[in-house]
């Protein structure tokens, strides 16, 4: 069963430009329910544990086109590294602009708790 993100609808100011989703992975549920972010075209990563359990866990970024098949997303800061961290502290923005994004425990681990957020940004603010 795919973890189903929450959302906190603005981040900063107050031209609804940014906002925050966060996604909760476990070793029962490792897998991100996918997003698609078509006005959102800056997307930055970061993940992180859930108090003291990453249980060796290694959670990625992953796009798709089609919703089936699922590749690693690349690192802006470093073309050639994915989005992907072990356990804690890793930070990274989106290369590539799927249809789809969504955050996996690539390696689920024993007893992992990881919070993955992405924090989206769209180019054209919405005036209130």
């Amino acid at each position: 069963m795919s973890v189903t993100p929450t959302f906190l609808n603005t981040v900063g100011d107050e031209d609804r430009s940014m906002y925050m989703v966060t996604w909760v992975l476990t070793t029962a549920n490792p897998d991100g329910l996918p997003m698609q972010f078509p006005e959102w075209a800056d997307r930055t990563w970061t993940g992180f544990e859930t108090g003291d359990a990453a249980g060796g866990a290694t959670w990625r970024i992953e796009g798709s086109n089609n919703g089936s098949d699922w590749f690693p997303v690349k690192n802006a800061a470093n073309g050639s590294n994915n989005i992907e961290g072990v356990g804690v502290g890793a930070m990274g923005t989106a290369i590539e602009n799927p249809r789809y994004m969504r955050p996996n425990l690539s390696v689920v681990g024993a007893g992992a708790s990881i919070t993955v957020r992405c924090c989206v940004r769209r180019a054209n603010p919405m005036r209130t």
